[in-house]
């Protein structure tokens, strides 16, 4: 069995660069583009690794124009399966949540998400001062699959250490599986 994923990160839905309406439009319609390439090549699920939205309190509008397009995957069979960024990052309940509600969403968590042969994990976007207490143990899955660890966070060697983010190596050492 081959499963077949789409990953799109970072869609900043909302988001006025440079105050403009167009750029606005730009960031949904590049959404729309990776969803209608998603439903068109039949993948098995569409994953997305935060900052859905490009604010903590996105318009109304661009909440309504989500869960349009994640309907969309939902007509067509496709889950879409995503994690939270520090854009669009709250203290409590997450947009996103509001957005599962509607059944066309499910948020990742530490539980496996099992879609076809890989089970789907996720860890929202954490601040520096969560990553000494975040328990990063993951529930093993129930058998034998490729394992993806969702995340929004800059790890070295992509990000300098000396700004204190962690290696690829100390998150791997802290998940169970």
């Amino acid at each position: 069995m081959t499963t077949t994923l789409l990953h799109i990160s970072d869609t900043h839905l909302g988001k006025r660069q440079y105050g403009s309406d167009t750029r606005r439009e730009d960031f949904a319609s590049a959404f729309q583009k990776a969803v209608d390439i998603a439903i068109e090549e039949e993948v098995d699920a569409v994953v997305h690794t935060g900052d859905l939205f490009d604010s903590r309190s996105p318009p109304l509008s661009e909440l309504k124009r989500c869960i349009n397009i994640t309907n969309e995957l939902d007509d067509a069979g496709i889950p879409f399966r995503a994690i939270v960024g520090n854009h669009d990052r709250k203290r409590s309940d997450q947009w996103l949540d509001i957005v599962e509600q509607t059944g066309t969403a499910q948020r990742l968590n530490k539980e496996p998400e099992v879609v076809g042969d890989v089970a789907l994990y996720g860890i929202d976007s954490l601040r520096r001062t969560e990553w000494g207490t975040e328990d990063f143990s993951l529930t093993p899955p129930d058998k034998d699959l490729v394992t993806i660890l969702c995340m929004h966070q800059l790890l070295t060697p992509l990000a300098p250490d000396d700004i204190g983010y962690k290696t690829v190596e100390t998150v791997l050492d802290r998940v169970n599986i």
